[in-house]
């Protein structure tokens, strides 16, 4: 734009340091000019905006999947209980029929439902207050309302 100007383009995430003492000298027309040694430094491992935005969503649906999975273990632990069995001792039809299982597997595919619900909210979701909080209670929930559907 300016015909004397020099351009110096920085990498992204870059940033001047300050490498020795500062030095003051005059021009030739009498003005005086602070004069800094500097280098850039690039810093590759810091996160970018995207990536620091993105952490909330991915540690909730990793603590999602993992209670998913432990509604899952619960379940099949449960179907195999000693409980269980003196439950359908009395309930033949339900036994043959494998309602239990069936019931399990309903609840399970009713938590997997949920978790894909959570997976499909983009970044900004989990970034606002109401919303997270909202998301964080159904997940600490989750585990205590699929045993107490089985139940």
């Amino acid at each position: 734009q300016y015909p004397r100007e020099e351009e110096i383009l920085l990498p992204p995430r870059s940033y001047l340091e300050v490498v020795g003492p500062s030095r003051v000298e005059v021009g030739e027309d009498g003005a005086r000019v602070r004069v800094v040694a500097l280098k850039v430094n690039a810093n590759v491992t810091s996160s970018t905006v995207e990536e620091i935005e993105g952490r909330r969503r991915e540690i909730f649906l990793a603590a999602a999947e993992h209670t998913v999975l432990e509604v899952r273990g619960l379940l099949r632990a449960r179907v195999e209980s000693e409980e269980v069995a003196e439950v359908l001792f009395h309930r033949i039809v339900d036994k043959r029929l494998k309602r239990h299982e069936t019931v399990a597997r309903a609840i399970e595919k009713e938590a997997e439902r949920w978790l894909e619900g959570m997976r499909a909210k983009d970044s900004g979701f989990f970034n606002d207050e109401w919303r997270y909080a909202g998301a964080t209670r159904e997940l600490m929930q989750l585990e205590g309302m699929a045993m107490d559907k089985f139940d």
